[in-house]
Parts: C-alpha cells; sequence; structure tokens
C-alpha cells in the first residue's frame, strides 16, 4: 500500500509575508518529499494558481496583500474547485475559527502552532476531516452556548466588520486598515462606527478588554 509520504500531492499556500510561505513550504516538503507547493501573497495570486492546477489542499491567511479572503470566499472555492481549505492566520482563533467554518473551511490554524501540530492539522484535513485545536475544543465545551450574541458579541459582527476590529485591536489606523483590506478609508470608518455600536463600545481600550474578555482558551 502507499504510504501517505509517498503520494503526489500539490499544496498552495497563501500568505503576504514571504518568510511565512517558505516556512510552510519546508514543512510540507519535509513531511511530503515528492509533494509540490505553490504560493502567493495575494487573493489575485489564489485565483491564477487555482486556474492553472488542482490542489489535495489550500493553506490559507485571512488577511492577504489585496484584501480580506472572507470577502471572496465564493470565487476562492469555486476557482479550487473543491479543495479543502485550511485557514493559517495569527488572527484570534476564538473570534474567526467559527467563522470559517461556517463559510466552508475545513479548520483554523494558528501561526503559534508547533511543526507537530501544523502536521497533524494537515493529516487531518487531508484525510476528509475537520481540523480542530485542543484549544477551540475546550472552547467549545466551554461555551456550548456560544452562538448567542449574549455569550459571544462577536457573532453579531459581519466577517468584514469582525476583519476591521481586528486590525484596529493591532493599534493599526484607518487609512492602514484601508490599505490591508483593499476597502476606501471612509468604507472603514462606516465598518468601526457599525461595530463599535454593535459591540456597545466606544474606543479602542474597550475593544481590547472586550477582545481579552472573551479569549477563554487555556493558558
Amino acid at each position: 500500500m502507499e504510504k501517505e509520504e509517498d503520494r503526489m500531492m500539490r499544496f498552495l499556500v497563501a500568505d503576504d509575508h514571504a518568510i511565512i510561505r517558505k516556512g510552510i513550504r519546508s514543512v510540507l516538503e519535509g513531511r511530503y518529499p515528492f509533494c509540490s507547493v505553490d504560493d502567493t501573497p495575494s487573493i489575485d495570486g489564489i485565483l491564477t494558481c487555482a486556474g492553472a492546477f488542482r490542489y489535495d489542499l489550500a493553506l490559507l491567511e485571512l488577511i492577504l496583500g489585496d484584501g480580506n479572503l472572507f470577502d471572496h470566499i465564493e470565487a476562492v472555492m469555486g476557482a479550487l474547485k473543491g479543495t479543502p481549505l485550511l485557514i493559517v492566520s495569527m488572527a484570534p482563533e476564538h473570534l474567526f475559527f467559527r467563522r470559517a467554518i461556517s463559510v466552508g473551511c475545513a479548520g483554523f490554524l494558528s501561526k503559534n502552532a508547533e511543526e507537530t501540530e501544523v502536521l497533524r492539522a494537515v493529516a487531518q484535513v487531508l484525510r476528509g476531516e475537520m481540523y480542530m485545536s485542543a484549544e477551540q475544543r475546550s472552547i467549545l465545551q466551554l461555551h456550548k452556548e456560544a452562538h448567542d450574541p449574549r455569550q459571544d458579541p462577536f457573532s453579531s459582527l459581519s466577517a468584514r466588520e469582525l476583519a476591521v476590529m481586528y486590525e484596529i485591536s493591532k493599534g493599526l489606523g484607518i487609512k492602514e486598515i484601508a490599505d490591508r483590506l483593499a476597502l476606501s478609508p471612509s468604507t472603514v470608518a462606516t465598518y468601526k462606527a457599525r461595530s463599535f455600536d454593535k459591540l456597545g463600545i466606544t474606543s479602542v481600550i474597550e475593544l481590547g478588554r472586550l477582545l481579552d474578555a472573551h479569549d477563554t482558551g487555556p493558558g
């Protein structure tokens, strides 16, 4: 029987940092020596690669060089023709995991994960399973009613509003966020105001406190 590591597989890696793409490529090639790995920093690059090749797995960051992946998820999934998507991101897992799963992704992996965890996630998704970290399993067990906005206020935000809140929490200004998400500054300002209203907050400091209060994973 052919071993998994001997299979001829093709992976797609999308991240706006070259060093991250190189690192993921190295991990994949170390485990699957006969694989091919294509990489891109952008959503446009994902669509171009998907038009040229069929992939066994796509490992994608949420915020890329030309926008927010969630804004283009239907086009990306359509182009990838059934390829499973594993999100690999620095975005907070406790905020984005359920959103990723709800749009059809096969899992959410933190960039802080050890190499062994990366390979475990890849192997699970290649087997047709959903990947869920130990932290996420713990969160879901502790908060079975996390879909209730009273338990998770961030569930009331749209994917784009959530992306804007994440960028604001990192200390980025309106113009920087607009450039990052391929939006106009006025649109970002509108999302900020709308999201602050939904969350019942008035400042970035309050946003940080709210994020901390709902980061209930271990450690």
